[in-house]
Order: C-alpha cells, then structure tokens, then sequence
C-alpha cells in the first residue's frame, strides 16, 4: 500500500513539474514576444523620428541654398559689368589686381633688412616682434597707396578741382610712390660690403639700380593705376565672393540631396516594419504617423507621387485648396478612396492608412501623448520656415 502511495505522489510532483516548466516556458515565450514586439516598435518609432528629422533637416538646407543664391543673384546684379567679360578683359584685370601683392612682395624681399631694423630699435629683443614687424611695414605701406590711389581716382572723376587740393593729392602721390623705393635703395646701399672689388662693386651697383627701378614701377602702377585698377581689384573680389558662394550652393545642395535620399530609405524601412509588424500582431495594429505637413511634402515631392496624404487632398491626390498654407499645424494621415493610383516601379506604394479605432479607456491618454508630439513637431516646423512678408 505505501509503494502504490509512494509511486502515485511520485506521479503527481512529476506532473507538477511539467506544468511547471511548461508555465515557466510560456512564461518566457511570452515575454520574449512582448521583448520582440516592444524592440519592432522602438525600431518603427526610431525610423519614423528619423524621417521627419532628415525633411526636417533637408528643408533647412533648402532654405540656406535658396538664401545663398539670393546672395549669388545679387552678386551679378550689383556687377553686371563683370558678367560674360572676355578673356583678354578678364586677364587685364588680373593683372593689374596682380601689381598690388607684386608691389608687397618685393617691399618684403627688398625692405627686410631695414625693416628688421626699425622692429629691432622698436622691439628689442623681441624676436617674434622683429619677424613679424618685418611682414607688416610693408603691408601698411601698401595700405596707405592703396588708399591715396583710392583718393585720388576720385579727384581725377570729380568737376570741382581746387588748387589746395589738387597740390596736396599729388603730392601725396608722388611721396607715396617715392618712399618705399628710396628706402630699398639705403638699404641695399647699406648692405654692400665695405671693401668690394672693381667687377663686384659695379654688378651691386646695376643690381641696387634694378631693384629700385622695380620697386618704383610696382609702386606707381598701385598709386596711379587709376579707375582701371580699382575695377580690375573690384573684379577680383567679386570672383572670390562668386566662386565662394558657388561651392557653397552645390555643397548645401549636395546635403540636401543626401538627407532626401536618407529621408527616402528610413521611409521605405519604416514602411515596410510597420507593415511586418501589423501583419504580425493584427489585434494591435499600429496607426501610421503622424507627419507634419514638411515631412509629407518632401517625401511626396522625392517620390514623385502621394505616399502621404494630407488633409485637404480629395481622391484624386490633388491638393485642394484649404486657405490656409502657412503649414503649422500636424497633419492626420487620411484614409485612402477607392483604389490607389499605381506607384512607379521600384518605388513604394501610396501609405496606407485608416481612422484611428477607439481604443476604450485608454484613447484619451494616447491623444494626449500625440497631441504633444505633434505640438513639437509643429514648433520644429516653424523654426525652419521662413519668416512670413
């Protein structure tokens, strides 16, 4: 009798234990569900943050793009003079923009010596000074020519020329274009040495006269270059500015290009998950969205047809006129009527989306939370829109 008991106790724990383990085993298959459900929709909601991120993102660029040809489009307006020139015009003003950083060049290479001087007198000990100094004499030499040459092409263009003045410009001039050579030429006086012979002294001699023949004639061409020389400068900043804003167009152009297409895929991704994912839990679909109208518009725009539809759109995909274009506030994907238009091959069909269901006691909290976000996502819009006139 207690065998028959002992063996019948035996059989119950035994049965008690499969249950157990199998309880223990559903127990985390279900958890390992709910962990895969919960990862699926951390990814669908990643995927759709970065979505509305990148059309965010690429609006911006857009924006900038369009605010640096504005700049470029008044560039060629304000100098329509510098616009189809021909080449040998083009080469004329590059060389005489080129006689002002020839003329500092050769102050620099020809001056050094006295230059070093004076920094030394003014700076002794200082050997970071003394180089330095050595760079910027001749830089504010250069900029006072430039500024006498300023003056006086506008003394030349002016009808009212009183003897005071026309004195003090010329001389002016004259001094300007005179001091720089005259002090090449005692320092390269200085600089032979003490005892030369007969062939050395003359060949130093023709080398000091050659030197200052060239500095004289790169002085004179920046002092006295006239309204030829102050266009040929003109131009040249102007292909600067021009070339500047031109890479810096296809370079936010190029970003733009690259956050459509990044938009693009996390869209295409988003859409099929979501798609995976109401095929496998369809008691607890996912409604898409919600995009704010920048979003939609640009995913619209890149595919070429509806994938998103706004509010205001009728059967047929077509914007219907709603009074109100400022894009402020979200919009709730509508449904779809009739059959979908067919999409382009190779590109994803028009989204589809349905009336949210009620959702019972818990609709309330879940409008709430959507009402927040699309209360972000509105106030992220209207920080990359512009200004309205």
């Amino acid at each position: 009798m207690a065998t028959i008991y002992s063996h019948q106790e035996f059989e119950r724990r035994a049965q008690d234990v499969a249950a157990a383990r199998a309880s223990d085993r559903q127990r985390r298959e279900e958890a390992r569900g709910r962990d895969h459900e919960h990862g699926r929709l951390e990814n669908i909601n990643r995927l759709l943050r970065e979505t509305i991120s990148r059309a965010h993102v690429a609006v911006r660029l857009q924006l900038e793009g369009m605010e640096v040809d504005a700049k470029l489009k008044l560039q060629q307006a304000v100098n329509q003079e510098f616009l189809n020139l021909s080449a040998v015009r083009a080469l004329e003003y590059a060389g005489w923009a080129a006689t002002t950083p020839a003329a500092y060049v050769v102050d620099c290479i020809l001056f050094a010596p006295n230059a070093r001087h004076l920094a030394q007198r003014a700076f002794p000990g200082q050997g970071v000074m003394i180089a330095v100094m050595s760079f910027v004499i001749p830089g504010v030499v250069i900029a006072l020519e430039n500024a006498i040459a300023n003056h006086l092409t506008d003394w030349r263009e002016s009808h009212d020329k009183r003897i005071l003045h026309t004195l003090g410009v010329w001389s002016a001039a004259v001094l300007a274009t005179l001091v720089m050579p005259a002090l090449i030429a005692v320092t390269q006086w200085a600089a032979q040495p003490a005892d030369p012979s007969a062939r050395l002294a003359v060949m130093l001699r023709f080398q000091s006269v050659a030197m200052v023949i060239t500095a004289l004639l790169a002085h004179g061409l920046v002092v006295f270059g006239g309204r030829r020389a102050r266009d040929a400068k003109a131009f040249v900043l102007y292909k600067c500015i021009e070339l500047r804003l031109r890479y810096l167009s296809r370079r936010l152009n190029n970003s733009y290009e690259a956050n459509r297409r990044a938009m693009a895929d996390a869209f295409i991704e988003y859409r099929r998950q979501l798609d995976a994912h109401n095929a496998h839990y369809p008691n607890a679909t996912v409604q898409p969205g919600p995009f704010d109208r920048t979003t939609a518009e640009q995913l619209n725009g890149f595919f070429g047809y509806v994938v998103v539809i706004l509010e205001g759109q009728g059967a047929n995909r077509q914007a219907e006129p709603t009074g109100n274009d400022d894009g402020g506030s979200p919009m709730t994907p509508r449904p779809t009527e009739g059959p979908p238009e067919p999409p382009v091959s190779g590109q994803p069909a028009p989204l589809p989306v349905a009336s949210p269901a009620p959702q019972g006691d818990d609709s309330g909290v879940e409008e709430y939370y959507r009402s927040l976000m699309s209360q972000r996502i509105s106030d992220e819009e209207s920080e990359v829109r512009p200004p309205q006139q």
